[in-house]
């Protein structure tokens, strides 16, 4: 039987991971997720980003001209948010620790939420996930995201994580499973890029919707959005697969 999280039996979580300090790297995690992000908020009529373990926060910053911004984090990761930008309201909270994301729900007022890779490093995964179901009661979307194990890995990979800030890692059914068991309803659940380098899409990507008449809209928005293609790298496996065809 799968376990709490749905993940499938036999498969072993970390106890604990060591805390991930968002610095400088050479590619950019999750660069459609905030394309997105944004997309979706214009079209919901979205007046605020609202980043959700939003770590150095410079995907999130790249809107400010069109958007309000909340990043919530801890530690170094907030800290830094709080220095290096002048704008913004940077709210520090431990995200595995029971209670509402934000005491000032008006924060969540015309707001469309995101949690990019964030979930993984949650030991009580179920707590952060109640967190963004009782702030999909006033915000208006919510997109989460996570490595897709099976694709990454593989599909008999047997954990624990091989990066060790990751707790756990899911596959998209079982994703998929755990956030409508912890209450998540109206959304859409699909794969994206993990970074800028590669074509690969190896990163799970749900989007729920505080309305259901709301889902349509974002569905459209997904189903037009772009198609990446990256330049000066190796073609992924899966593209170049497509080509020899």
């Amino acid at each position: 039987m799968p376990d709490r999280y749905a993940v499938r039996e036999g498969y072993t979580a970390r106890p604990s991971a060591r805390y991930f300090a968002d610095t400088p790297q050479d590619r950019t995690y999750q660069p459609d997720v905030y394309r997105d992000l944004a997309s979706i908020a214009s079209r919901l009529g979205s007046r605020r980003l609202f980043d959700v373990g939003c770590g150095s926060a410079e995907k999130l910053v790249a809107h400010r001209e069109a958007f309000e911004l909340v990043g919530v984090d801890y530690g170094e990761n907030i800290e830094s948010c709080r220095a290096r930008y002048g704008f913004g309201t940077w709210i520090e909270t431990d995200l595995g620790e029971p209670g509402p994301l934000v005491p000032d729900v008006g924060l969540l007022d015309r707001a469309t939420l995101v949690c990019a890779d964030v979930i993984e490093h949650v030991p009580a995964a179920e707590v952060l996930v109640e967190k963004l179901v009782g702030a999909l009661e006033v915000a208006d979307a919510l997109l989460i995201s996570t490595p897709e194990r099976a694709i990454a890995r593989g599909p008999a990979d047997p954990g624990p994580p091989k990066n060790n800030a990751h707790v756990r890692e899911w596959t998209i059914r079982e994703l998929g499973a755990f956030l409508r068991r912890c209450g998540l309803r109206h959304g859409t659940v699909g794969l994206t890029r993990p970074h800028d380098q590669t074509e690969d899409l190896q990163t799970i990507l749900a989007v729920y919707v505080r309305e259901e008449a709301a889902l349509e809209t974002v569905e459209d928005v997904l189903i037009d959005a772009p198609v990446a293609v990256t330049r000066d790298v190796p073609l992924g496996r899966h593209v170049a697969r497509r080509l020899r065809r």
